[in-house]
């Protein structure tokens, strides 16, 4: 039993990062509009892959229109966390 909430509480540890560095990457997103983001991005994948196991992110798109995805775990525990958006 408390190695079953153990695990619940670490994966929801997990998913509160990814869905925090996804609204961060969108008020970024917003805020650079059409300028570069290319360092921006950059920085945000290095987080993802200090905060979450095997952590990756990718930006898919061009302003305004962008989809974002944020993956980490691997094998049978290998989660996604996925946003589309359009900027305005």
């Amino acid at each position: 039993m408390q190695v079953s909430t153990f695990k619940q509480t670490k994966a929801n540890t997990y998913f509160a990062f990814a869905t925090t560095q996804l609204i961060s990457l969108i008020e970024q997103l917003s805020v650079l509009k059409n300028a570069d983001n290319r360092s921006f991005i950059q920085l945000w994948n290095q987080e993802n892959a200090l905060g979450l196991p095997n952590g990756n992110g990718e930006v898919i798109g061009t302003y305004p229109d962008y989809t974002i995805v944020i993956r980490w775990g691997s094998g049978e525990t290998c989660e996604t966390l996925q946003r589309q958006l359009v900027l305005s």
